[in-house]
C-alpha cells in the first residue's frame, strides 16, 4: 500500500528510482545474498561500520505501516536505499527494536511487556504439539515449506516461535467454530489503513457467519480513523 501509493505522485517515485515497489524488491534481493555493510554516524563525528540484513529489512517494513507519519517515514528510508544510503532504514531499526542507536543496547520500556504479549499471543493459534522441541522443529519445518510462497516480509513467519516454549500455549490446530450470539449485540471493527485488522477482512467475517450487516469505512479516512458497525458477531 506504501509503495503503490507512492508509484502514484510523481515526485514521489521519481525519489525511488521510479519504481517504489521494485527498489524493495531489489533492496530484499540484495539482502537475501548477503548482509551490505554500511557505515553509520555517531555523536562523536566517528563512524562505526555495521551491517544491514534481510530480517532488518522486513522489521522495518513491517513496523512502519501503522501510522501516516510512520509510512512516510519508511518510504523516505526506502527512498534514501536507492542511493546507497542505508543509515535512514537502520535509524529506523533501531527505533522499532527499542535499542539505542550508539551502543545497540536495549533500552528499558516499561509501558510495554513481551510476557503480556506472549500470554495472549500463545492463546490464539495452535502452535503443534509435543514437546518444546518437537513444536519447535515442526514450526521450523512449516516455515521452510511457507516462506517461498510468500513473496515479501516472510522471516515476520517466525516472530511466534516463541510460542512452541510459552508454559500453556495452545497445541490444538483445530480453528473455533464461528461465533453463534443470538441476541447478543457485538462489534465488528475496522480501519482503512491498518495491516492487522483490515475492513476486507471484518466485511468477509460477517459475510461468513451469516449473521451480521457491514458498512465498509470510508476511503477519505486515515489510518487512525475506525467506523464500527453494531452486529451480532465480533471479529
Amino acid at each position: 500500500m506504501t509503495q503503490g501509493a507512492c508509484s502514484r505522485q510523481p515526485q514521489c517515485k521519481r525519489q525511488s528510482a521510479g519504481d517504489p515497489l521494485g527498489a524493495y524488491d531489489r533492496l530484499a534481493a540484495r539482502l537475501a545474498e548477503n548482509p551490505i555493510a554500511f557505515r553509520f554516524p555517531l555523536r562523536s563525528g566517528r563512524g562505526v561500520t555495521r551491517s544491514f540484513t534481510l530480517p532488518d529489512l522486513e522489521t522495518v517494513a513491517s513496523g512502519q505501516v501503522y501510522s501516516v507519519g510512520d509510512r512516510m517515514l519508511l518510504q523516505r528510508a526506502l527512498a534514501a536505499s536507492t542511493r546507497g544510503d542505508l543509515v535512514p532504514l537502520a535509524r529506523l531499526l533501531y527505533a522499532d527494536l527499542v535499542i539505542d542507536p550508539e551502543t545497540l543496547v536495549a533500552i528499558p520500556d516499561p509501558s510495554y511487556s513481551d510476557a503480556m504479549y506472549y500470554g495472549v499471543e500463545c492463546q490464539d493459534y495452535g502452535y503443534f504439539s509435543g514437546t518444546p522441541e518437537e513444536r519447535a522443529e515442526a514450526y521450523l519445518a512449516a516455515g521452510e515449506q511457507a516462506i517461498p510462497s510468500i513473496p515479501r516480509l516472510g522471516s515476520i513467519f517466525y516472530g511466534d516461535l516463541p510460542c512452541v516454549y510459552w508454559p500453556g500455549s495452545i497445541q490444538d490446530s483445530a480453528r473455533p467454530a464461528p461465533l453463534q450470539a443470538e441476541g447478543i449485540p457485538t462489534i465488528v471493527l475496522g480501519a482503512t489503513a491498518d495491516p492487522q485488522r483490515r475492513s476486507g477482512t471484518g466485511s468477509a467475517s460477517t459475510v461468513a457467519w451469516q449473521m451480521a450487516t457491514w458498512s465498509r469505512p470510508r476511503a477519505a479516512r486515515t489510518s487512525s480513523s475506525v467506523e464500527a458497525t453494531p452486529v451480532p458477531t465480533i471479529w
